[in-house]
């Protein structure tokens, strides 16, 4: 599944909906005080009611470009890609390292990490 397909289904920044804080947010919050306002401010003002499936109604489309941008700007999908990668060669010595122990491959586990693989996916442009 590519970005499209995931965003298709999943919906665009469905976190920044929410407003959960993702590590994009945490990062940007953590190292970027001057987006802080930015954020937060939007977090702040989410609504309390929910409609009658449960959740808030979705952020605008120019709020969500306009703190896409933000994080974007501080670098933080770039760190949130790098940290990805980090996990990823973590992941792939620690099956090494089970599959010596037990004396064999496991390319179930192997194809599960190919799938979940974040190598072919490009910095933010």
């Amino acid at each position: 599944m590519n970005f499209g397909d995931y965003a298709a289904q999943k919906g665009l920044c469905e976190d920044l909906d929410e407003g959960k804080f993702s590590y994009p947010v945490v990062y940007c919050l953590a190292h970027h005080p001057e987006y802080r306002g930015h954020l937060l401010g939007v977090f702040r003002q989410r609504p309390t009611s929910t409609s009658s499936n449960g959740s808030s109604p979705p952020l605008s489309k120019e709020c969500k470009a306009h703190l896409t941008a933000c994080l974007k700007k501080s670098g933080a999908f770039d760190k949130t890609l790098d940290c990805l990668r980090d996990l990823e060669r973590e992941l792939e010595g620690e099956i090494g390292r089970l599959e010596r122990a037990a004396g064999e491959a496991n390319p179930m586990l192997r194809l599960c990490l190919a799938k979940l693989s974040v190598k072919g996916i490009a910095r933010v442009e």
